[in-house]
């Protein structure tokens, strides 16, 4: 779908998902109208009742199947099956493609929302470590680590001594250099 709004042109709109393996259904969430607003663009978003409770919109200026960014998280539904968001500020003659996941459904238990390991990150949402490196998917991006390098397992990014596969088993943050001595927990 394109809209001309004003200096606003080519605003792209994905409805389908090109023959990816989702975990929810295509149909239980539906894009029902995109109009321009002052400024950027709206979306409408529908989906049956109960569906879910949080949905994440996100975006892209190309239709590549990973790489998009997080626009939106968390849009609360409780209480309506029918939602508005607004992207604003665009700049003038962009080109945006949309897309909208369930942020409540975390197929594999790792802490990143499905849609979000799809879209963002291209890890794969039935295994909670993708790489094989022992580190949950979600504890690597929360701590900016990559989920698709199990290099990353051996390595000491806060110079403490500890490795980010035991800070990780430890309940350790591996950014900030641990002074206690933890060989007794081992």
């Amino acid at each position: 779908m394109s809209v001309n709004a004003g200096r606003i042109i080519g605003i792209g709109l994905i409805l389908g998902m090109f023959g990816e393996a989702f975990s929810e259904p295509v149909s239980n969430l539906t894009i029902i109208a995109i109009e321009p607003v002052a400024g950027g663009m709206a979306i409408g978003v529908s989906w049956p009742k109960d569906f879910t409770d949080r949905l994440d919109v996100f975006a892209r200026e190309s239709l590549a199947p990973t790489g998009w960014s997080l626009q939106a998280t968390g849009l609360a539904t409780a209480g309506t099956n029918e939602l508005w968001w607004a992207d604003t500020p665009m700049s003038a003659n962009t080109s945006m493609f949309y897309r909208v996941g369930n942020a409540d459904l975390d197929s594999d238990g790792d802490g990143l929302p499905d849609a979000r390991e799809r879209l963002m990150y291209g890890t794969n949402e039935g295994r909670s470590d993708t790489d094989g490196d022992e580190l949950a998917d979600g504890w690597e991006v929360e701590y900016g680590l990559r989920p698709l390098n199990p290099a990353d397992a051996g390595d000491d990014p806060d110079n403490d001594g500890y490795d980010n596969l035991l800070e990780f088993n430890l309940g350790l943050d591996p950014l900030a250099a641990n002074t206690a001595d933890v060989s007794e927990e081992i």
